[in-house]
């Protein structure tokens, strides 16, 4: 009987090399598929989580008045385009608890509803006024705060100033550093952070120490000692 004999399918030294080229490259394209993919969930997860839904949930009309430019000069108007305050500011921040904040030849001020001012425009910074009627400014290179007369309730003495929250506590930063004080000055929460938000509505800060991060109450108390690298903030 004939034996039958086959062809060897063994590939060449160049036909072995193309292969193998073929086989990474085609390894390479699902690789990156993958990360991709993977890319494309992180997203849609950080997003979810952050409460994006494309939907800006602010308000457009603060105080049923939009800040508009045109000619390089700002004004307001009303939900149906009409100038309630005419263009004459060179920038203007919306409108919060009846006045809004204004800037003109390079000096802030505040406004109110009807274009008059309350307080001349004589501040290197401004801040919106808290709900305790306290307002952050800056005069010279030095911030302190104002109330709504203008009337200096506490003096310029820090490098930055935040607004107070909920628990009446408002971030300094003095030098390198920051801290917390109450809304006649005084320290409650002495310098000694590297890097700190504003205290949230539940009565908890965010804070750097050395790189590391971690949590405080509104005492100053460590809630969550510096050990992290990073702390997701809301």
């Amino acid at each position: 009987m004939e034996e039958k004999t086959t062809r060897s399918t063994r590939l060449r030294p160049k036909q072995f090399r193309k292969h193998l080229q073929t086989a990474e490259i085609k390894s390479l394209q699902s690789l990156v598929v993958v990360i991709i993919a993977a890319v494309i969930i992180v997203l849609a997860l950080v997003m979810k989580n952050s409460g994006f839904s494309g939907d800006s949930k602010s308000v457009l009309f603060n105080e049923d008045m939009l800040a508009v430019c045109s000619d390089g000069k700002w004004g307001y108007v009303d939900k149906k385009g009409l100038y309630v305050i005419n263009l004459m500011y060179d920038g203007v921040n919306s409108f919060n608890n009846g006045l809004a904040i204004v800037m003109v030849d390079g000096k802030y001020g505040y406004i109110d509803n009807k274009g008059a001012y309350v307080i001349n425009p004589q501040f290197e910074g401004a801040a919106d006024f808290s709900k305790n009627g306290l307002a952050g400014i800056c005069s010279g290179e030095k911030c302190g705060y104002i109330d709504k007369t203008g009337a200096v309730v506490i003096n310029s003495q820090f490098d930055s100033v935040g607004t107070f929250k909920k628990n009446g506590l408002a971030k300094v930063k003095s030098g390198d550093q920051i801290g917390y004080i109450n809304e006649k000055g005084v320290y409650m929460i002495n310098l000694q952070f590297d890097d700190a938000t504003a205290f949230y509505d539940d009565g908890y800060a965010v804070f750097v120490l050395d790189g590391k991060y971690g949590v405080i109450d509104s005492n100053g108390k460590y809630v969550i000692n510096p050990l992290f690298d990073e702390i997701a903030l809301s």
